[in-house]
């Protein structure tokens, strides 16, 4: 949608993820069962052409969008084994970034170091059973964090900004930041 009214539709499968400059989006991952949110592929449509720039795809694997980069050049995305007979996706997963520039991927084995990359000292974050937990956008929206104990229930976190304590609670959602 554009200030003057005009408005440009673009047809896309599954959940979507718009990177921060509003000229990206993930799109083509689907649910699979028990409300898990997952697919075999994705893929990254520039908004300005219309064409779906990069593709990632493995019939051996299930892929969940999780975060942009605050300049909409990577997106950080999980990885699970696909097991057909699972009900719900396997914890935890793996992480990997694409580079929509160069369509290149790479494992993330460290995401307090990405995101630190990407945000420098001054990030606010969750601190999950006593790991960093990045505070992700998901495909609706607002930056959210949910911890969950060794029995897969919510369980109580906290959120930090770098080392300060804010709050603790069981979720986390943020509505905006004031600079």
């Amino acid at each position: 949608m554009f200030l003057d009214g005009s408005a440009v539709p673009y047809n896309v499968d599954g959940f979507t993820y718009l990177a921060p400059s509003g000229s990206r989006l993930v799109h083509g991952i689907n649910t699979l069962g028990c409300e898990a949110i997952a697919s075999h592929d994705f893929y990254v449509r520039d908004l300005d052409s219309g064409i779906d720039i990069a593709e990632v795809h493995n019939d051996q694997v299930q892929y969940t969008g999780y975060d942009w980069s605050p300049d909409g050049r990577e997106f950080l995305f999980e990885i699970r084994p696909h097991l057909p007979d699972a009900k719900c996706l396997p914890s935890p997963p793996d992480y990997a970034v694409l580079n929509t520039e160069t369509r290149l991927v790479q494992a993330v084995t460290d995401l307090e170091a990405l995101y630190r990359r990407w945000y420098g000292s001054g990030i606010i974050w969750v601190e999950c059973n006593g790991e960093f937990l990045p505070l992700a956008t998901p495909s609706y929206g607002n930056r959210t964090a949910y911890c969950e104990g060794a029995d897969g229930a919510a369980t109580e976190n906290t959120l930090r900004y770098d080392q300060l304590v804010i709050d603790r609670g069981l979720f986390f959602r943020i509505v905006g930041l004031i600079d």
